[in-house]
């Protein structure tokens, strides 16, 4: 019998090999794994491999320590005492939409980037520069044909296909891993286009900042030159003294408030942990409620209604939706 001859009939049909070695009087038998089960291995390996690649969460969660519990739950105050109000002031002031769409376009992504996600550092609610890029676009919609009446709910229809688009998209590149593209855009160009939109946000944050909403909304100044105009001939003579008070008294404490934190943090570490902007929102709301100031002339945005028309998730694509896939594709 040679070295590597089967000791039982039917182990070589059933792909199981033996090796037989002399050690002292005895044989020893050594079992190894038949290439079939190897294969099976290794497409097991691959796959838990890639399931914790697209799902990372499989990986973090059991391995979350209550130590850092704290911590996060401060960050998630934080972040969420600036993301509710900054999200609705988003929609209602520059993608032209509900302040309930700025609510869902903050609260939906971040759960399911939760699970998702890789990076824990990367912004996934409402984006200046994005809200800004969706508002020119529901404000073309809204314009639109002057020969066709435009439906009243146009806005949330053309801000839903290019979410979906983006979407479509951002899943295409991920999926056939064409990440590098981002290459082809310059430092220089990119600086130049976060100091555009952050010109172009300055400009239309300081209408209501100075309390000129209500003008604005008569007038109706369209583009940038529009609002720098704009602000030119009424920012001294007919913005409203209260919420200029307000605006600036908010402001002030904010960088007050970083200043104190840098300073104090050698003698009290845990300073770097108190979130001065929670603080700030639930002060003043408290303020405006106690001293009424929507009846002062301060716009107030008051009670948020959902109409969701019988059915709160809809699929995005439907045949009215689908008229407007041409005029929002550039956006997305």
């Amino acid at each position: 019998m040679g070295e590597r001859a089967p000791l039982l009939a039917g182990d070589e049909e059933q792909g199981a090999h033996y090796i037989q070695e002399p050690t002292g009087n005895s044989l020893q038998q050594l079992s190894v794994k038949s290439p079939k089960a190897e294969s099976e291995a290794t497409k097991k390996d691959i796959f838990w491999a890639r399931l914790r690649y697209y799902i990372p969460s499989i990986v973090w969660i059991p391995e979350y320590s209550f130590d850092a519990f704290w911590g996060d739950a401060a960050a998630g105050i934080t972040v969420a005492s600036i993301l509710i109000p900054l999200s609705m002031s988003y929609a209602t002031s520059i993608a032209q939409l509900d302040a309930t769409n700025g609510l869902f376009a903050a609260a939906i992504p971040g759960f399911i980037y939760a699970l998702l996600g890789s990076s824990r550092h990367l912004n996934v609610g409402p984006e200046a520069s994005l809200s800004l890029l969706v508002g020119e676009a529901v404000s073309r919609v809204r314009r639109g044909d002057p020969h066709e009446d435009t439906p009243p709910n146009a806005g949330i229809i053309a801000s839903t296909m290019i979410t979906f688009q983006v979407g479509l998209l951002s899943f295409l590149l991920g999926l056939f891993r064409l990440g590098f593209i981002d290459v082809v855009l310059s430092r220089a160009l990119q600086r130049g286009f976060i100091t555009g939109v952050g010109f172009v946000i300055m400009l239309g944050q300081f209408i209501p900042v100075l309390g000129l909403t209500k003008l604005a909304s008569e007038v109706n100044p369209e583009t940038s030159i529009d609002k720098l105009l704009f602000l030119i001939e009424n920012a001294w003579t007919k913005s409203h003294p209260l919420t200029s008070a307000i605006s600036l008294g908010a402001v002030s404490f904010i960088f007050i408030a970083r200043i104190i934190k840098v300073k104090a943090r050698p003698r009290f570490p845990a300073i770097f942990y108190v979130p001065e902007i929670f603080f700030l929102i639930v002060f003043t709301t408290i303020l405006s409620q106690a001293f009424r100031w929507d009846n002062d002339g301060v716009s107030v945005l008051g009670t948020v209604s959902i109409h969701h028309d019988g059915a709160f998730f809809r699929f995005p694509l439907s045949k009215h939706s689908l008229m407007y896939l041409t005029d929002t594709t550039s956006t997305a």
